[in-house]
């Protein structure tokens, strides 16, 4: 309950309402309402996660738009069940915060806090600026997948006797990562390997069970890739600039970047917002206790004790340092140029150029490991849940209300003269190909006919998506020459009219639009 009080804080109601679709129509929001119509509405493929009627003739899949495969296949199976458009995006936030909270509270029990000090770090971690600052990027939302597998290493790592149990569920979770979010898996994936590492270290694990484990992680994110769309996925152009500046800060921990009421923004990156990693007042107040509470065990355990973790430890640096990327920045201003050590990964940075969100493995394992020291270090008649519990509503308070996007203006009507279209033809094709970032770009006249194309389960040429088939961005701004094909409805993009000839068929306008058909 706490966790549906707070999302709906971040949000709206409506928001949660999957009849409300209005407020998709905005931004990177618009990039998966696209690809979520057209595939919820159209064929099922053996690849689950292909849309053949986006980008016709061409396609494209789930996995290149970002939509989240897991929810596209839910909105899959139940759309024959409802009539008109809807979404399951709103309801996706509040599974967000509630797999968030109870993430917490599971990795906590696996770190040793339990009662109050258990429930006090959990709404702590509930109200993390991480992820309240993701609601912009929908399926970036179930950051539990990192939290889970960092407390996966902490559990095999404190019960070495559940190494077993342990490795299955770190590929499992690794697997089920693909199906939400790259950058996600992108982090599940290595932080998983780290955790079949422990299970050897610290579970004596079999080498000969380890291999099984490792195959079992790379067949399942394999075969995952392969129904989402990821591969092949045809000639798509995968890459995109702006690696380096995508990036996270040293600083990244301390710096509120304009989300706090409190505390002052530090100097960042233009582009460093992607890097945020803001631990919050609540977790700034826990720092000292921990470190405190650090220096007292290992005085009394030694570093030994910790020794199974190292591979924890190592991909987490990892995985921060490719978050800093090739520019190393201290408060935005670069103190080390690493362009040289990327260079021969080329490929990988112009597909992950968002480096900066692989901070959050070291922003969770920083919060998990100081809110658990400081639940040891406070045990004394509650004082721990009751100084959490401070701490995370001084947190929650702290934090500033998102902006009013959620609030949009309702979509145009389809009308009438739109409806029965799809018993004629078979696709709409704009012209010219309209694609953002890529083609010239009408959003208000793509989103609309996409929407009419996925109600009519149509095909369509155009779109706003992630990544684009390089056929697609070839055909950018060519001219319409025909022939008209039969199952073709041809809409000509405002401001083209002159461009384009009839070519032997005949002309209608429906709502300011003109409709080319073959006679």
């Amino acid at each position: 309950m706490l966790a549906l009080a707070w999302c709906v804080s971040r949000c709206a109601w409506h928001v949660l309402d999957p009849r409300e679709t209005a407020w998709m129509h905005n931004g990177d929001w618009e990039v998966y309402y696209q690809a979520w119509l057209l595939h919820t509405r159209g064929p099922w493929t053996l690849q689950l996660g292909a849309i053949p009627g986006l980008l016709y003739p061409h396609g494209l899949s789930v996995f290149y738009s970002g939509a989240n495969f897991w929810l596209c296949l839910v909105g899959k199976l139940v759309a024959p069940f409802i009539s008109g458009e809807f979404q399951l995006y709103g309801l996706f936030y509040l599974v967000g915060y509630v797999a968030q909270v109870l993430a917490y509270r599971w990795a906590l029990t696996r770190a040793g806090v339990t009662g109050g000090a258990r429930l006090a770090g959990a709404l702590l971690g509930l109200v993390s600026p991480v992820l309240m600052a993701r609601m912009g990027h929908i399926a970036l939302m179930l950051h539990a997948l990192t939290i889970v597998q960092v407390g996966l290493a902490v559990r095999v790592w404190r019960r070495p006797e559940l190494a077993a149990s342990t490795a299955r569920w770190t590929v499992g979770v690794a697997v089920f990562a693909v199906g939400i979010e790259a950058y996600l898996a992108g982090q599940a994936i290595p932080l998983a390997l780290a955790v079949l590492a422990i299970t050897r270290l610290s579970g004596r694990r079999p080498w000969r069970l380890l291999v099984v484990d490792v195959a079992l992680l790379g067949a399942g994110v394999l075969f995952m890739l392969w129904q989402v769309g990821a591969i092949p996925g045809g000639d798509v152009d995968r890459g995109a600039d702006g690696f380096g500046q995508f990036s996270s800060d040293l600083f990244a921990l301390f710096n509120s970047q304009g989300y706090s009421k409190w505390v002052p923004a530090l100097p960042s990156g233009p582009r460093q917002g992607e890097g945020f990693a803001y631990l919050g007042v609540g977790g700034l107040a826990v720092l000292p206790v921990a470190a405190v509470s650090l220096g007292l065990w290992l005085r009394r355990r030694g570093v030994r004790a910790l020794v199974h973790l190292w591979p924890l430890v190592v991909v987490v640096l990892l995985t921060a340092a490719y978050a800093w990327s090739s520019h190393v920045t201290v408060k935005g201003a670069e103190v080390l140029n690493l362009e040289w050590a990327f260079a021969p990964f080329a490929s990988v940075t112009r597909a992950f150029r968002t480096c900066g969100r692989f901070i959050w493995p070291l922003h969770y394992l920083v919060s998990l490991g100081t809110i658990a020291l400081a639940a040891r270090a406070l045990k004394w008649k509650g004082l721990a849940a009751v100084f959490l519990c401070v701490a995370a509503a001084a947190q929650a308070y702290e934090l500033n209300a998102n902006t009013p996007a959620f609030f949009s203006p309702p979509a145009p009507p389809i009308g009438p003269a739109w409806t029965g279209l799809g018993e004629r033809y078979r696709h709409v094709e704009i012209v010219p190909v309209q694609v953002q970032w890529v083609c010239d770009y009408n959003p208000a006249v793509v989103s609309f006919l996409t929407r009419v194309a996925a109600q009519e389960r149509m095909t369509i040429n155009s779109g706003n998506v992630g990544r684009v088939p390089r056929a697609v961005k070839a055909a950018c701004g060519a001219a319409f020459t025909g022939p008209m094909d039969l199952q073709t409805l041809y809409i000509v993009a405002p401001g083209h009219e002159g461009d384009v000839g009839l070519a032997g068929g005949r002309a209608q306008t429906i709502d300011g639009l003109t409709l080319l058909t073959a006679q």
